[in-house]
């Protein structure tokens, strides 16, 4: 048996691992309005590896590099092309998805009333991507980042000086990194202090963009806000910890803890769509993202695996060889 190899954090959405005999269920919650939280037949029983939201829109990535997307498809979004070169990692903008290819290059589909999906040319080595209202970025292999797309609010103007950068994201209108120091940098619309970045953050281990927020997973497993919170989305539950990852969600938060279990905040008042009610019993999550008005999570089925540690039997000790600690239980 190849190898198995585990990437389990960035931010909400990006899991990408390759394990052999995993599979994973898409749960969602939330808005329904365009069928965003209950994938096509056929895609929750693929092996999937990555999941991100969009406005009112999904997408995931299969191991096989197969791309899905599903819900509002107004401007084409959910239309994936169908001669797509080997896919690395997808993520859904506002009515637009971005897709970096395994070769290092980047591809757009969707609406483009903004240049967002007019990818600069020449542009190689990208080994992260990002996607927002209505623009898009990319991070280099050398650490620096290209963004394109709506500029309305300076999110396409990166900082000069801004040093080497490790992991980014988008959100509405303004773009956050994570900086190769633990450090994090914000530019682009302030109008809900989303780019004042605390001064005693600390270390930071991934960031994530809402709509008019921002979430950051510190070092120690914390998660801390900051920005719009006017439907409670930058108010962290009291004792959240042990968490892997967070993703910040049009109005709302979602946190993916150690254990599998997810935790929601944010959404409250007229914009209540059920985003941050997470399902009762859910467990054993492996990703999470957090869309407009829904959120999308990866939940590892129970899937025994062959006999992989050569005791004699297929049991749970297989399984967890192959998913590590996420909640999920063979019988």
């Amino acid at each position: 048996m190849a190898p198995v190899r585990f990437e389990k954090l960035i931010t909400g959405g990006l899991l990408l691992l390759s394990a052999p005999a995993a599979a994973d269920t898409v749960r969602g919650w939330g808005d329904s309005t365009y069928s965003q939280v209950q994938p096509p037949v056929g895609v929750s029983s693929r092996a999937l590896i990555q999941i991100d939201a969009g406005a009112d829109h999904n997408i995931a990535l299969g191991q096989e590099g197969k791309v899905f997307a599903w819900g509002k498809n107004a401007n084409g979004q959910c239309d994936v092309p169908s001669n797509l070169d080997p896919v690395g990692e997808v993520r859904a903008g506002a009515e637009f998805c971005v897709a970096r290819l395994m070769s290092g290059a980047v591809t757009c589909w969707g609406a483009n009333l903004f240049g967002e999906c007019n990818v600069p040319a020449g542009l190689v080595t990208v080994r992260q991507i990002a996607a927002g209202n209505a623009h898009a970025a990319a991070l280099r292999a050398d650490g620096t980042i290209v963004c394109w797309g709506n500029n309305n609010q300076g999110q396409c103007n990166v900082p000069a000086g801004l040093g080497v950068c490790d992991q980014i994201d988008a959100g509405a209108n303004h773009m956050v990194a994570r900086l190769a120091n633990g450090t994090a940098a914000c530019w682009g619309d302030r109008t809900f202090g989303q780019c004042a970045t605390p001064t005693d953050l600390g270390v930071v281990r991934a960031i994530s963009g809402g709509g008019s927020h921002t979430a950051a997973l510190r070092a120690d497993g914390t998660v801390r806000c900051w920005g719009n919170n006017g439907s409670g989305q930058s108010a962290v539950p009291v004792g959240l910890d042990a968490v892997t990852s967070v993703g910040a969600g049009g109005y709302h938060t979602v946190a993916l803890r150690a254990d599998g279990t997810v935790v929601c905040w944010g959404g409250s008042g007229v914009i209540d769509r059920g985003q941050s009610t997470v399902p009762a019993g859910l467990a054993g999550a492996r990703a999470v993202s957090a869309g407009g008005y829904h959120t999308v999570s990866l939940v590892a089925t129970t899937m025994c695996p062959s006999d992989v540690d050569g005791s004699g039997t297929t049991d749970g000790a297989d399984l967890s060889i192959l998913l590590g600690s996420w909640g999920a239980t063979c019988p």
